[in-house]
């Protein structure tokens, strides 16, 4: 059941964030029973709890101890679908998110539901989602993840289980969702579901001049009622395209989207959610209006019509990120220090504004680096893409610079990927203290995931300058 750790397991010592961890064993629990044994074997150690590895701040990278990776714990426990506007659904947080789509197809047919949580990330997992309270390309609008939680089953590091549920315990609930598992296993979590959209559409809207596209950003209706609405809203800017472009060969799934004109500096990619086709094209024909007075290019327009064309606009922008994810692997072989460096902020302001000060200081760092993310929120992904130790100091302390101006400006510094280990202590002191108070009470020898959010200390690059990062973990 415990392994000892070997070159054969050497791909779950890192996660999408490339910062390399080390570990002494790992285990695949496939059971409550089995990660009790584990923790018996473990009691003298600390243990991180993985799940898909599609994290991007190194949080189930392990800096010693023991592994734990939930991948075997993935059974859909039961369906109900008795409520009247609702289906309950019973999962084990190894689930992917592919695989809890599937399961709730499957048992929706007469009447189509959904989770709303919706990272483009289909290999992340249901206890992942819920450990960062993931909020997804929906998140303005529907919600985060802890929104439709509503029990949880949390292992403390005695081996005794935890219930926490929405009806009895809310506020043990809310501790729990969102906790990056710094305060023990999820073993089994209950999600509530809703009914899925009748009508789905994607639009992909392109822009000469960023700045108009920005415009038009802002313009795009938060609320436009319940019969039909805009449920994502998406951002990408020249140079994510560029890397989408130069990668999507190796993409079986986008080789066949049209190559974008180097004439459109950026794109908006929307999903419409509407009662009916009725609706929907009232709600399409508008949005095109608006797009063409700040100058997108009707005849360069994707117009994506039913869920399964909307999918796939969304492969498209999970594409992007893919594409920056393989830059900055390719930038790490270079320089092994260099990870996942991106902006995961909520700023308070309008989205041409915050765009022109990302666009700032990516330009005046000199680096390569592209800005990508969700438009209504205002949770911008600005990727710093370096490529040598000066100019990953550089893009370190442009992070810094803005994680201290979206927790003075009422933002938040973190948004939907967590802190992790390569943002640890990013939340700022006061709440980096309320999450360490909350682990001593949970877990007081301190066993779980060692590193993550300060727990160790108020020592977080965000704090101190200094960083988890380069201290001889590989």
């Amino acid at each position: 059941m415990i392994l000892q750790m070997e070159e054969k397991f050497e791909d779950y010592l890192r996660d999408e964030s490339k910062l390399q961890g080390y570990a002494d064993s790992i285990s695949f629990p496939s059971s409550e029973d089995d990660i009790r044994q584990i923790i018996e074997g473990n009691r003298e150690s600390c243990i991180t709890i993985q799940g898909g590895r599609t994290g991007l701040v190194g949080g189930a990278v392990p800096m010693g101890g023991h592994l734990m990776n939930l991948s075997r714990m993935n059974r859909i426990l039961s369906y109900d679908s008795s409520c009247q506007d609702n289906a309950i659904l019973v999962a084990e947080p190894g689930v992917s998110l592919m695989e809890l789509e599937q399961a709730i197809r499957c048992n929706s047919r007469k009447r189509p539901m959904f989770w709303p949580c919706m990272p483009t990330e289909k290999s992340a997992t249901v206890g992942g989602c819920v450990a960062a309270n993931a909020r997804g390309i929906y998140g303005n609008v529907y919600g985060p993840a802890g929104e439709y939680v509503e029990e949880v089953r949390l292992m403390l590091s005695s081996g005794e289980i935890v219930e926490a549920s929405r009806d009895k315990d809310s506020r043990l609930l809310e501790e729990i969702v969102g906790s990056e598992g710094i305060l023990g296993v999820i073993t089994r979590v209950t999600l509530r579901l809703v009914p899925r959209p009748a009508c789905i559409w994607g639009l992909a809207l392109f822009f000469r001049e960023e700045g108009m596209g920005a415009a038009f950003a802002d313009a795009i209706p938060a609320d436009t009622g319940k019969e039909a609405f805009v449920a994502a809203a998406e951002w990408i800017d020249r140079r994510g395209i560029e890397l989408l472009e130069e990668r999507k060969m190796s993409m079986s799934r986008l080789r066949d989207f049209p190559e974008i004109d180097r004439q459109y500096s950026c794109a908006v990619l929307l999903e419409l959610h509407a009662q009916d086709e009725e609706h929907m094209l009232e709600l399409a024909g508008r949005l095109m209006e608006l797009s063409a007075g700040y100058g997108a290019d009707p005849d360069c327009t994707w117009a994506m019509a039913g869920e399964q064309e909307a999918c796939r606009l969304r492969e498209y922008r999970h594409g992007v990120a893919e594409a920056v994810n393989m830059k900055v692997e390719e930038n790490h072989r270079r320089c092994s220090r260099i990870v996942k460096l991106s902006s995961d902020m909520t700023m308070v302001g309008g989205f041409s504004g915050i765009l022109g000060q990302y666009r700032g200081l990516l330009d005046q760092s000199g680096m390569d680096g592209t800005i990508f993310g969700h438009i209504m929120s205002r949770d911008l992904h600005m990727n710093l893409l370096p490529v040598n130790e000066e100019e990953y100091g550089t893009a370190r302390k442009i992070l810094e610079g803005l994680a201290g101006q979206a927790l003075c400006g009422g933002g938040r510094p973190v948004s939907e990927h967590g802190a992790g280990k390569i943002k640890a202590g990013m939340y700022g002191v006061m709440e980096t203290r309320k999450r360490m108070a909350r682990k001593q009470s949970f877990d007081p020898g301190g066993m779980w995931n060692r590193g993550d959010v300060a727990n160790d200390g108020l020592c977080g690059m965000y704090q101190t300058g200094t960083s988890h990062i380069g201290r001889g973990y590989g």
